[in-house]
């Protein structure tokens, strides 16, 4: 759903893996609604927050380019298969969608033009 959208061109949005000059940060961090909004999650939450800063890097104009890297998943989570997981699975699913239209709501309401 979020290629439909917002940064139909990237593969991968949720890898933890980020790397930007220290300008493009300064430009962009202030813009995402993590900083700009008084209430902060609390507790683990999925979050399009990957997709916000994609985004503003994209419509800033700064190049994005995705490389390959070597992953070795050593998740020792306990509360993998139970029988809440497809639950839990479609719940966050459902929410990131919200957040992902969230943030295409905030760029056609002009909250990330710059001022």
């Amino acid at each position: 759903m979020r290629g439909i959208f917002l940064l139909h061109d990237i593969a991968d949005t949720q890898c933890g893996f980020k790397l930007c000059r220290r300008q493009v940060a300064l430009d962009i961090f202030p813009r995402l609604e993590f900083f700009r909004t008084r209430d902060k999650p609390s507790g683990w939450k999925v979050t399009a927050y990957d997709v916000e800063l994609l985004f503003l890097v994209e419509k800033a104009g700064y190049k994005i380019k995705e490389v390959v890297v070597n992953w070795s998943n050593r998740d020792q989570s306990d509360t993998k298969s139970q029988s809440s997981e497809l639950g839990r699975y479609v719940n966050e699913s459902v929410d990131m969608a919200k957040q992902v239209m969230r943030v295409k709501l905030n760029d056609i309401r002009g909250l990330y033009d710059r001022p």
